[in-house]
């Protein structure tokens, strides 16, 4: 690697580093497709001195499960580092849960996983059930110039529409993705066909429980909103403006429903998540979006400690 590509390779790599720091349930996966061996070791080197101890599974001979078994008994923090997650350490990844909950009584203060490799769901690698563990996949949208020069290296017949295509994933893998197989089977890709596309679904429905789960700034850092926090895809924007608003809805409705009664934190939880991965600072969003819907006529008051109440103002 020449020095000005180490150097580029070392800016991308900080600039995660603070947000890997300060949030270290996060798994980022899929920081760069180049110089997979070369990103992990600089990326060990950036963040040696900030972890307690680095697994990095280039060549070892012990396994990650022995290495984290042999851990003085103390809270420790532990980065992960690894080109191919699904193919080392079975015996870890089948065992963690036992370990972290009868083994290790002392427990581990946080792990992080980073898989530079892939762009994979690593939630099938470690229990998200398990804290401090939780992992989310996250990959930078690429600009107009990566992903023209992607289809000229895949499909040049796509090239003509590279415009259209960034317009409405700004250039996220996952919606790019759907947008060529939509193509390919209906011969155009709209925003209402993606819409009513199953697969294109599912991946929405991903990003939004990852984007939900992101600060204002992540969701900069990462590419997913511009400067003034609008949503840079169009896809996404309209389908997490969509859930939205039926989530208000539903929600509203169900207060009225049981109005002068109290409405438990778990079930107002388990209808804002539903399928989704709970987030306190979203029950918080949208208990405030479901008050200013109601419009005068009635008011939401919190029961400490048990929920929520719906009364006439």
């Amino acid at each position: 690697m020449n020095e000005a590509r180490k150097i580029a390779f070392q800016k991308e790599i900080l600039e995660y580093k603070d947000l890997v720091l300060k949030n270290l349930h996060l798994c980022v996966a899929g920081i760069t497709k180049v110089g997979v061996r070369n990103i992990i070791n600089l990326l060990e080197d950036e963040l040696k001195d900030q972890f307690d101890f680095i697994y990095n599974d280039d060549g070892r001979d012990q396994s990650l499960f022995e290495l984290l078994d042999s851990l003085q008994p103390a809270n420790k923090t532990v980065l992960i580092l690894s080109s191919n997650f699904s193919e080392r350490d079975l015996e870890f990844k089948k065992n963690f849960q036992k370990v972290l909950l009868k083994k290790w009584p002392f427990k581990l203060s946080s792990v992080i996983g980073i898989d530079i490799k892939t762009y994979k769901n690593l939630e099938s690698e470690f229990a998200i059930t398990i804290k401090p563990i939780t992992t989310l996949k996250i990959l930078k949208p690429r600009t107009l110039s990566q992903l023209e020069y992607l289809i000229r290296e895949k499909d040049q017949s796509l090239k003509k529409y590279a415009k259209e295509i960034f317009l409405l994933t700004d250039g996220i893998p996952g919606l790019m993705k759907r947008w060529i197989n939509v193509f390919s089977e209906l011969g155009e890709a709209t925003s209402s066909n993606l819409n009513n596309n199953y697969a294109t679904k599912l991946v929405l429905n991903k990003l939004e429980q990852e984007f939900n789960l992101l600060t204002s700034e992540e969701r900069k850092l990462f590419g997913l909103v511009n400067e003034q926090g609008k949503i840079n895809s169009i896809l996404l924007e309209n389908y997490i403006q969509d859930d939205s608003l039926n989530i208000i809805d539903e929600l509203k409705q169900y207060f009225i429903d049981k109005k002068g009664m109290i409405i438990s934190h778990d079930e107002i939880d388990d209808l804002i998540s539903k399928d989704k991965e709970f987030s306190l600072w979203n029950r918080y969003k949208v208990i405030e979006r479901v008050k200013k819907s109601l419009n005068g006529k009635y008011k939401i008051k919190s029961v400490h400690g048990r929920g929520y109440v719906l009364k006439n103002d």
